[in-house]
């Protein structure tokens, strides 16, 4: 896999979940002014950087917090379906990076109780 190819899985991987966050946050906040900062953080995530995606997504999302839990649940589905293929080409290849990573990190973590312990 090219570096351009994985940095463009895990940007879009990350989207993704900071998508379905913002739907989750959406739903659970009352207050206006953290209403206001996640619309604006969902139609800047779904326009992708297009000025004028960015003013009819946020035109759209502030009429109610049901479309902006619409949009950001949309633009979550929509990236999940574009990169499905490369994810599954990729899926063993990223679950072994993940395992190692992990394991790495209990080593360390090891190492460094045992150190604590001698002393």
């Amino acid at each position: 896999m090219t570096q351009e190819n994985q940095t463009s899985l895990e940007d879009r991987l990350l989207q993704i979940g900071s998508l379905s966050q913002l739907g989750k946050a959406v739903d659970r906040t009352e207050k206006q002014s953290e209403l206001f900062k996640l619309y604006q953080n969902i139609a800047a995530l779904t326009s992708e950087g297009d000025k004028q995606r960015y003013k009819e997504a946020y035109g759209d999302i502030r009429v109610s917090p049901v479309e902006a839990v619409r949009y950001a649940s949309e633009g979550a589905s929509s990236r999940a379906k574009a990169i499905k293929q490369l994810y599954d080409e990729k899926k063993g290849k990223i679950t072994k990076e993940v395992i190692s990573s992990i394991k790495k990190e209990l080593q360390c973590s090891w190492k460094h109780r045992r150190i604590q312990t001698e002393t």
